[in-house]
């Protein structure tokens, strides 16, 4: 069965499809890391994780109530039992423990729900390799950051923001392109917030370098919710345009 992973039903989907074969001697830890294609990370990246899955669960459950056209009793049938075997309370029980709750046919029944919200949510996906070059500014900016001579309060500020960004394009597979909306309203609520410290610094390189990663995240997210950006105008407001003498963005 080819589900699109355009969708928020059809991410748990293919999250669902990975985590039902993952038996045996793996403990819930591992199955649910192992699913999102993180094989390294401890407790904490186990929790954020958990915590993003259920709200890709509430997402998809709430599109479907409001999708018409469709039997939502039958559609909604897994969603209780989806709950119950991600309600994981023992990380290092076996995953079969929780496992149980949910099988083959409830995942099926997902298929269907990805079908639906295909017609009515669907989202652009974002390239790999966008993400990937993104995450590498980021990842880049930030070393810059930490060996800046900027303002201290300023400085902890852009690295807070650079994680939360860096933290969404992880996300991604989970929650799709409401993960990098979530995180870029963040960041520009920060800057509204401290705009004197960033109008002061807003010729700096970490400043503008911080314009140019939101002005291509919010480039990313226009393509995938197939609406013109509007950040660059919000950001060019607050600090700039981002640009290192050249018209690139």
């Amino acid at each position: 069965m080819s589900v699109a992973t355009n969708n928020s039903a059809g991410r748990l989907y293919a999250i669902l499809s990975s985590l039902i074969k993952l038996q045996g001697s793996n403990t819930a830890m591992n199955a649910v890391l192992q699913s999102l294609g993180r094989d390294s990370g401890g407790l904490l990246e186990f929790y954020r994780s958990l915590i993003e899955l259920s709200k890709l669960v509430d997402q998809a459950e709430s599109e479907l109530r409001a999708t018409a056209d469709i039997q939502h009793e039958l559609y909604l049938a897994p969603f209780p039992r989806i709950r119950k075997a991600l309600a994981i309370n023992m990380p290092e029980a076996t995953w079969q423990t929780f496992s149980v709750h949910i099988t083959e046919s409830d995942v099926t029944v997902l298929g269907f729900c990805a079908e639906a919200l295909s017609r009515s949510n669907a989202e652009n996906l974002i390239d790999d390799q966008e993400l990937s070059e993104l995450r590498e500014d980021v990842d880049g900016l930030a070393e810059r950051v930490m060996a800046s001579s900027i303002d201290q309060e300023l400085k902890v500020i852009l690295l807070g923001q650079l994680e939360l960004l860096r933290r969404a394009i992880f996300d991604y597979r989970i929650r799709g392109v409401v993960r990098l909306q979530e995180a870029l309203a963040a960041s520009l609520g920060t800057i509204a917030l401290n705009n004197p410290l960033f109008a002061e610094a807003k010729d700096t390189e970490e400043v503008r370098g911080f314009a140019k990663v939101l002005k291509r995240l919010g480039k990313l997210i226009g393509l995938a919710v197939k609406a013109k950006p509007l950040i660059e105008p919000v950001v060019k407001y607050f600090i700039g345009s981002g640009h290192d003498g050249d018209q690139g963005s």
